[in-house]
């Protein structure tokens, strides 16, 4: 699959999620994240998909890989690190275990930190 493959599958996913077919949208970014592993993009938009379908425990594994890669750039990861808090904010909210709050606040704790560091918030 070549770039401009690649491109039409994330802009026909993002249309799926903001359509509200997220079955179909998770389905394409779950395959899309597997081809291209080193791909963010997919991966912020499974993640973002996740989120609006309610799987948070599934979001928060999601935008732990993404946190946890290597190679982001300080916007990426911060914006990785804000869905991170919401999906433990879904998942608190459904949950409420202290564990959670825990990881909750490291989360939002990091998220400002990376702010804080480049001096802007994330849009």
């Amino acid at each position: 699959m070549g770039e401009a493959e690649r491109e039409a599958l994330i802009l026909l996913a993002y249309l799926l999620v903001q359509h509200g077919r997220l079955e179909k949208a998770e389905t394409l970014l779950a395959a899309l994240a597997e081809i291209f592993p080193e791909d963010g993009e997919a991966a912020r938009l499974l993640a973002d998909c996740l989120l609006k379908k309610g799987d948070y425990q599934e979001a928060v594994s999601v935008t732990s890989r993404i946190c946890a890669g290597p190679n982001l750039d300080p916007t990426e990861r911060r914006l990785a690190e804000l869905m991170r808090a919401q999906a433990l904010w879904g998942q608190v909210s459904e949950t409420p275990r202290e564990d959670l709050k825990v990881e909750l606040a490291e989360s939002l704790a990091a998220y400002l930190r990376m702010t804080e560091e480049t001096g802007r918030p994330t849009p």
